[in-house]
């Protein structure tokens, strides 16, 4: 794939005849051809394996998520691959993940309002999960702030309801508990949040200690950040501190990507502010990549990575960053369309040496 997306033909070839070798399976020569084929951006070659009944589970799945990782590819096919495997795998959870994921990927190309189309397609058993999404659409993606509103408003009652007894409940109760933690402290509203955090707190008592943060542990630690923050408190400057000491030491491999991409967003924003935008350029490059296939709100990450890029002086940086946030918004919706304008103009400038 590095060679693909380096251009270097004559390692291509070397070290597909060295792989052939000694790897018989099929799989990698057609996810080979889908590399190259977004390289060349070969939209016929691109259709061809996609519409191939013989194209992998795997290989769909490849071809979905390879705009989060691979800056030149486009969101179309990806979003076509998202097609094929809802049309072939039709369970209640195929259905949530790769709706949850089409859904993930339009939002992160600029299309809130058909994010949230594809979001109230997932069936009903999902519908923390949706709720939860909404909620964390409208605050960092510019989705639907009434959809928002109503999930927050949703989820209020099992949040401020005493805590429950049965273990999966709990699960259940966090959920509603970080979400409302969410809308209503990035909101500026902490009237109920120290319990809420107490509470969270609460529900992870019973849990086995660990030596390094969990994702759990980063979120408690994230709305304590925010907490601070709000109230103005003298501590907030070590809040966010602990916080991006926490997200520098986490495996992103393991953990909700949606409620990394909060904490990561929430500690940049006040790394810049309580530090300096190189170090908040450091916070927030930091996410999930290859293995994972939801990242909403890559799109925001990528318009701040270069946004602070520029004031760190990074100027190619800033171009990498803003290539990928184009190539992702390519059609974006109106709501955003003025947002990938005036990223252009920047990218624009950025590339003749404006570095204003």
């Amino acid at each position: 794939q590095l060679a693909v997306e380096l251009g270097d033909t004559g390692l291509d070839q070397r070290l597909e005849r060295l792989r052939s070798s000694i790897d018989t399976a099929g799989f990698w020569v057609a996810q080979q051809r889908w590399y190259r084929a977004v390289a060349r951006h070969d939209t016929a070659e691109l259709a061809a394996l996609m519409h191939n009944p013989a194209t992998a589970q795997g290989l769909l799945f490849t071809m979905a998520r390879m705009p989060l990782f691979v800056p030149d590819a486009a969101p179309e096919p990806a979003l076509r691959a998202y097609d094929t495997l809802i049309a072939r795998f039709t369970s209640p959870g195929a259905l949530q993940g790769n709706r949850g994921g089409a859904s993930a990927l339009l939002l992160a190309a600029g299309r809130p309002a058909a994010a949230l189309a594809v979001l109230n397609q997932i069936p009903a058993t999902g519908n923390t999960y949706v709720l939860s999404r909404k909620v964390l659409d409208g605050l960092l993606g510019s989705g639907d702030t009434a959809a928002a509103a109503e999930a927050a408003g949703e989820f209020t009652p099992p949040a401020l309801a005493p805590l429950a007894r049965d273990s999966a409940a709990r699960v259940d109760q966090a959920v509603a508990i970080r979400a409302v933690l969410a809308w209503r402290l990035m909101r500026g509203d902490t009237s109920v949040a120290s319990s809420l955090i107490a509470k969270l707190r609460a529900t992870q008592a019973s849990l086995a200690p660990h030596p390094i943060p969990s994702i759990d542990d980063i979120s408690i630690a994230t709305f304590e950040t925010l907490l601070a923050e709000r109230r103005g408190r003298g501590e907030a400057a070590a809040e966010v501190a602990r916080l991006d000491s926490m997200l520098a030491g986490f495996d992103y491999s393991n953990g909700s990507v949606s409620r990394l991409e909060l904490a990561t967003l929430v500690a940049a924003r006040l790394v810049e502010k309580y530090q300096t935008p190189a170090a908040a350029l450091t916070t927030v490059r930091r996410r999930a990549s290859w293995w994972n296939n939801e990242t909403p709100y890559l799109g925001v990450q990528l318009r701040e990575e270069g946004r602070l890029a520029v004031l760190a002086g990074q100027k190619d940086e800033a171009i990498l960053a803003y290539r990928h946030y184009l190539a992702l918004r390519e059609h974006p919706e109106p709501v955003l369309a003025d947002e990938a304008a005036r990223i252009h103009k920047a990218l624009a400038r950025l590339e003749v040496g404006d570095t204003r």
